[in-house]
């Protein structure tokens, strides 16, 4: 008799065992096939936030490592040309861009952001004391596929990016330099692609008749004095294009100040920078002298803000260890990878529970297959006598119990699959609203370090995007795909096969000889 046919006849002869080991691997499995589904969709769910973050990177300064310092006269100094071209040439990184910063410029009407909240109240006029925030925050342009225009929150709606020729320092300086504007900038201003500007520098000035006194004034407030003498020199622009800002409320306690930074941005070319630097720096040295100030020689200035644009966001946590390990003391690779660690944090809290569940499942599958392999040998032993005393090796009888298990067993998974994925279906949303809205400071890309809140410098320049508690929901994908059930099966056909290897321990050690003796045959 073929080997299917036997397995076929004995299946239905006991069909009450079959009927056993199906329910109880159906139970059993069903544990083991949700515990499978939620630990892939966790790990489905982390590398889709992970692969939503802006593939940009930058370095700033250490502020943990600063406040754990004890030199309280401390000197951080800068990261060397060296040390910025062997981050560059990292095998991660596909672009790097710089970005220079206006020495400061009289300001345009801006947008205030309408912001209350528990964690600000807004003034009455707000901006009265903070002038600076009311200058437009332009920012330097070195590349035509510029991060923040091409990884940002700002999206072109109007005109065009800047192209290589814009790029390239102009000798007229009497000629428009290219400028990108928010849209809303534009409408305060009754500005359009194409509208002339006019922009300002300072230059201080010092008095034909004044009397500085050897080392300056000391301890005199500049605003008040009258020798605070500032010349402003003016800049023409053209508008070529405009910008959506794509950024919304964000619910921490500098929520105001970031919005006032990205909303009033302007770009423009990083040569135009560099130019009014030089111009405006001399006069800026006798200021410091006649205020008896201090301030960053020319060099430090022009020293841009690094942006290095990774080739996928999953590598950029390689890139920064890599990062990290050449750059000096006191300053560290700044990345988006942080506003995904709470919701990660989360996760793995239910991933653990879900590994727990696995093993449990797994191991109470294999303890219940032994135990019911064994007992269904030991109540089968006459026949599987007869089978080997006619002539069938042990082996090929092992084979046909365990063709009888596995499909028994096949059936059972394919089952507990169908019912582990609509429970996951019923839990996942609950699990991941109660893992990650928990709180509000994953939307934020700021960290608490010691009391001092930090935020990413990426989030300052407007480079990220904030990941909405809906959309996060939404990479929690149980469906199921071929990589999950390829997973639940080896998982389950490798337990079915070692609880076999296991009780074929019994079958081999059967005495067929003083089995037939007791002259029973079923």
């Amino acid at each position: 008799m073929k080997l299917l046919k036997r397995v076929q006849i004995n299946m239905i002869r006991n069909s009450g065992k079959s009927f056993l080991m199906l329910t109880l691997t159906v139970l059993l499995g069903t544990i083991v096939a949700g515990a499978v589904i939620v630990s892939q969709a966790i790990h489905q769910t982390t590398l889709q936030a992970r692969g939503n973050i802006p593939p940009i990177a930058t370095i700033i300064v250490d502020m943990e490592a600063v406040l754990n310092a004890d030199d309280e006269a401390l000197d951080i100094g800068y990261v060397n040309h060296i040390t910025l071209n062997q981050i560059a040439n990292l095998p991660y990184v596909t672009q790097v861009d710089e970005s220079l910063l206006w020495p400061g410029l009289t300001w345009l009407d801006i947008y205030f952001p309408d912001i209350e909240s528990e964690y600000f109240i807004r003034d009455e006029n707000p901006l009265d004391n903070w002038p600076r925030l009311r200058t437009l925050n332009a920012r330097g342009v070195s590349n035509v596929s510029a991060v923040h225009l091409t990884n940002g929150l700002f999206n072109l709606v109007e005109g065009r990016l800047f192209d290589e020729s814009d790029l390239q320092a102009q000798t007229d300086v009497y000629h428009p330099t290219p400028i990108i504007i928010p849209q809303i900038i534009a409408e305060l201003n009754d500005l359009m692609v194409g509208s002339i500007i006019t922009l300002h520098s300072h230059h201080f000035e010092l008095p034909d008749n004044a009397n500085v006194p050897e080392g300056g004034f000391v301890g005199v407030d500049i605003f008040d004095h009258p020798y605070n003498n500032w010349i402003e020199v003016p800049y023409e622009f053209v508008v070529i294009g405009l910008v959506d800002v794509d950024y919304t409320l964000a619910l921490h306690s500098e929520a105001f100040y970031m919005q006032i930074f990205v909303y009033n941005v302007a770009f423009i070319p990083n040569w135009k920078i560099e130019m009014i630097w030089k111009a405006q720096f001399p006069t800026s040295l006798v200021a410091r002298e006649v205020f008896n100030e201090t301030g960053r020689t020319l060099e430090e200035i022009l020293t841009p803000t690094i942006f290095f644009v990774i080739d996928d966001s999953l590598n950029l946590e390689s890139f920064r260890v890599a990062g990290d390990a050449l750059l000096p003391e006191f300053y560290r690779i700044d990345t988006w990878e942080h506003v995904v660690t709470p919701l990660e944090n989360g996760l793995n809290q239910i991933s653990m529970i879900v590994q727990s569940s696995l093993w449990v499942g797994i191991l109470a599958i294999l303890l219940v297959l032994v135990l019911l392999l064994f007992l269904f040998m030991s109540d089968r032993r006459h026949e599987l006598g007869i089978y080997i005393a006619l002539g069938k090796k042990k082996r090929d009888v092992f084979l046909q119990v365990a063709l009888e298990t596995v499909i028994i067993s096949t059936v059972g998974m394919i089952i507990a699959m169908v019912i582990g994925n609509l429970i996951a279906n019923e839990v996942n949303q609950y699990m991941v609203s109660n893992a990650i809205g928990q709180g509000d400071i994953w939307r934020t890309g700021s960290t608490v370090i010691g009391g001092f809140q930090e935020f990413s410098q990426l989030e300052f320049q407007g480079i990220g995007r904030e990941l909405a508690l809906e959309e996060l929901i939404s990479f929690f994908d149980v469906s199921l795909s071929a990589r999950t059930i390829v997973l639940f099966f080896i998982i389950g056909i490798g337990t079915v096969l070692l609880a076999l290897i296991i009780s074929s321990y019994y079958l081999f050690k059967l005495n067929v000889k003083n089995l037939l003796m007791k002259g029973k045959i079923g």
